[in-house]
């Protein structure tokens, strides 16, 4: 950036330096002296907005600088498009490779239907809920047996000393 536009940091620099030099005539009461440095501020400012406009109209903004950057975006574009291609082609062939070996499978050991009727089904599939979460008949019948605490007896922590 700076050897692109080199008066762009200098005049920042001098804005900074006049900024700095205006503080330290305010600290000491020098009116006069700060008023000018506070101009000074002004001016280096100015210069430095006008460099940033010249710099760009010189050498980020020229119709060959937008061509190549068009060709570049286009260029990553392309390779990343390339590139995600490969890979879909790549995971593509694996799963058509994982689907030629399941019908290979299927096609060699065929289950029988006495072979299913002998697995027994699995406790994770059933379909009533277990004893432990079943409704009870009536909400009275849950605060009697203690609301979920186990017997409606007293416990320890429940008597008082």
């Amino acid at each position: 950036q700076f050897k692109e536009e080199p008066l762009v940091p200098i005049g920042v620099g001098l804005t900074c330096l006049a900024l700095i030099n205006a503080t330290r005539k305010m600290h000491r009461g020098d009116r006069a002296s700060m008023n000018y440095w506070l101009r000074m501020r002004v001016a280096a400012q100015g210069l430095t907005v006008a460099a940033v406009v010249a710099g760009s109209y010189f050498y980020g903004w020229s119709a060959t600088s937008k061509e190549k950057i068009k060709a570049t975006t286009e260029q990553r574009m392309k390779l990343d498009n390339d590139k995600e291609r490969e890979r879909f082609d790549q995971r593509m062939r694996e799963a058509e490779e994982m689907h030629r070996q399941d019908e290979a499978l299927k096609a060699h050991v065929p289950p029988s239907s006495a072979d299913l009727k002998a697995i027994p089904p699995s406790p994770s599939l059933r379909t009533e809920p277990p004893a432990s979460l079943t409704p009870s008949k009536s909400w009275t019948s849950w605060i009697w047996s203690g609301g979920g605490r186990g017997s409606g007896a007293p416990s320890d922590g429940d008597k008082k000393v």
